[in-house]
């Protein structure tokens, strides 16, 4: 819920024109502070000074709009397995390991080892959201299956999830992934699977944040590229 008011606040920012900016040394001190007040909560993770975060001092969530926010979608997307097994983190019975390394555990999970282009788009959601079903599946099977879920399907098609602006609630995808299903698709540029990703990464590296916010039209297109030899309905995955 943290995260999402932060995203909300820097898309209310960099719609109303803002740049991003370096850190004046009031926005680094502001930034450590929040980080040491997360670390000193010593919870279940660790929080890290990034400096490339945003400080949107033109608008602030009310408390009103976050208790809407919460209620409209614990109401319509239960969640009671997520509560659940964060109670089991803080009962302290487990015993965790100091790490872990998920390209160590599940090593022939090709999907793990991939780290994902997002290009001119802020579409992190859907390549966060589609990688960890790529990884779900592979672990699930026990290898078996490999195919790698579409950003692009889920990016385009997914209406309520967002799009190149972002999303206001990163499960929406999921929701989406468990009632529509998702086709595959791969890279920009990959041309493997049914809808691989088409947006560039021309931008620079990093690219600027304020190309995040160009409209970028995205059209949901229920086929799947000439090169692949199936159906969109046949490559379908729930």
């Amino acid at each position: 819920m943290i995260i999402e008011a932060i995203n909300v606040k820097n898309r209310s920012s960099f719609r109303n024109g803002k740049k991003w900016i370096v850190h004046s040394e009031d926005d680094k001190r502001h930034h450590l502070s929040l980080v040491a007040h997360i670390n000193e909560l010593n919870t279940t993770w660790k929080a890290v000074y990034n400096r490339f975060a945003s400080r949107a001092l033109n608008h602030a969530l009310s408390s009103f709009e976050k208790t809407t926010l919460i209620s409209k979608f614990k109401r319509e997307y239960p969640i009671a397995d997520s509560i659940e097994h964060i109670k089991l983190l803080k009962s302290k019975k487990l015993d965790l390991p100091k790490q872990f390394d998920a390209r160590l555990q599940w090593p022939l999970c090709w999907s793990v080892h991939q780290v994902a282009n997002q290009g001119e788009c802020g579409s992190c959601w859907a390549l966060s959201a589609t990688s960890v079903m790529s990884d779900r599946l592979c672990i699930a099977t026990n290898y078996s299956n490999q195919k790698q879920i579409s950003a692009e399907d889920l990016l385009s098609c997914c209406d309520e999830c967002g799009g190149c602006q972002g999303t206001k609630w990163a499960l929406s995808a999921f929701i989406h992934w468990r009632d529509h299903g998702i086709v595959t698709g791969g890279d920009y540029g990959s041309f493997e699977g049914c809808k691989p990703y088409t947006i560039a990464s021309d931008c620079g590296n990093p690219c600027a944040p304020e190309n995040y916010w160009k409209k970028i039209a995205l059209v949901c297109q229920r086929t799947c590229q000439s090169l692949y030899g199936h159906s969109y309905e046949e490559d379908l995955i729930r």
